[in-house]
């Protein structure tokens, strides 16, 4: 897993990198590149925090950046920053509340009563 804050005059978000031991809905790949638009709380500074917060073993729920929800000039700050990074997905994050991201064992309860695990 690599873990990074990106940030210039316009925005601050996280790039997430970690391998995809299993897919339950969506598109399956062996690796996933996905941002982070924390915009109600802050980033943790390092991977280990990162690690710490969210846990090793994570589920995450990712989708296409919802534009209506993206900070004032996030769009143009990942623009100009790495105009590639536009097609990874996002997070999923409602705005003032926390990520649809933590550590497995967290999830699992509700992915097995949603009928996503056996």
């Amino acid at each position: 897993m690599a873990y990074e804050i990106v940030s210039n005059e316009l925005g601050v978000f996280a790039k997430l990198e970690f391998d995809v031991l299993e897919t339950y809905r969506g598109q399956d790949s062996p690796a996933y590149v996905a941002l982070w638009n924390n915009s109600t709380f802050s980033f943790p500074e390092t991977l280990a925090d990162f690690t710490t917060a969210f846990g090793q073993d994570i589920v995450a729920g990712l989708g296409p950046m919802d534009v209506s929800e993206a900070r004032p000039g996030m769009l143009l700050a990942i623009r100009l920053y790495s105009p590639e990074w536009l097609k990874f997905p996002w997070v999923l994050q409602s705005l003032c509340e926390p990520p649809f991201m933590g550590e497995f064992s967290r999830f699992e309860p509700l992915l097995r009563k949603r009928g996503v695990l056996e």
